[in-house]
């Protein structure tokens, strides 16, 4: 069932929100991640649905694989990467750091010793692996009981150590905070909580480049994805789907 938005408003972007997302920022994290290999830099396919759309009483319907983004099979490719290398950029504010050559390993040596830790069902810490080890940092995982070994395995193959625990996602997330501390790791989520949001930011920052680079006079994407407060679990290992409709 389509439900209309009865809230929706077609005003100008509010100024007071332009410091979470801005066009400006999205331009900028584009930019960093072009030189990277994981991600594929054509447009990503939209599939029409026709008969989903008469169905629906509307006048087109397309929806968007995501899957053919990046070898990682996710648009999370986009966002975890980006939150990292801004947080780098927050710690070395006085080194002589080029952003664009951070994924290409370009300062390898002087990131050896920093650790960023999170907590997936999947895509979200395979994206971090990725890029951690692309980087040159050093990734630690933490799975919590109810993700299963493919899982595990697909993100271990991206260079992470893995850590599990007993419990569910929130006991994990809880762990992997205290660990940060215990250690002086640096945690890279994309669940944000009280005192914990300049990360999320810019999770959803990089995410953002997903919808701009569909805009190309075709199907309008709307994409289905809740702020990383309110977020559940992401789709692990599946095809993801991002759907966008006219009329």
């Amino acid at each position: 069932m389509l439900v209309a938005n009865k809230k929706a408003s077609k005003t100008a972007y509010p100024d007071a929100l332009r410091h979470i997302l801005n066009r400006e920022s999205a331009d900028e994290s584009r930019a960093w991640l072009s030189n990277w290999s994981l991600i594929d830099r054509q447009h990503t396919p939209l599939w029409e649905l026709a008969g989903a759309a008469s169905h629906l009483g509307i006048a087109r319907l397309c929806v968007k694989d995501e899957s053919m983004r990046s070898p990682l099979g996710s648009f999370k490719a986009l966002g975890e990467p980006i939150a990292l290398m801004r947080l780098i950029m927050r710690l070395s504010r006085t080194c002589d750091i080029d952003p664009k050559r951070l994924v290409e390993g370009g300062h390898a040596p002087m990131l050896a010793g920093l650790t960023v830790v999170s907590t997936t069902d999947g895509n979200h810490g395979r994206a971090l692996a990725a890029a951690a080890q692309s980087i040159g940092c050093q990734c630690v995982i933490m799975l919590h009981a109810n993700v299963s070994e493919k899982r595990e395995q697909a993100i271990a193959a991206c260079g992470a150590r893995i850590m599990r625990i007993e419990g569910n996602y929130e006991d994990s997330v809880a762990y992997a905070a205290r660990l940060a501390k215990e250690h002086g790791w640096h945690v890279v989520s994309d669940t944000s909580y009280e005192g914990y949001e300049a990360i999320p930011r810019d999770v959803m920052q990089g995410l953002r480049d997903a919808r701009r680079r569909d805009r190309r006079g075709r199907c309008p994407v709307i994409h289905p994805r809740l702020p990383p407060r309110r977020r559940r679990r992401s789709c692990g290992g599946r095809r993801e789907l991002s759907l966008g409709a006219r009329g």
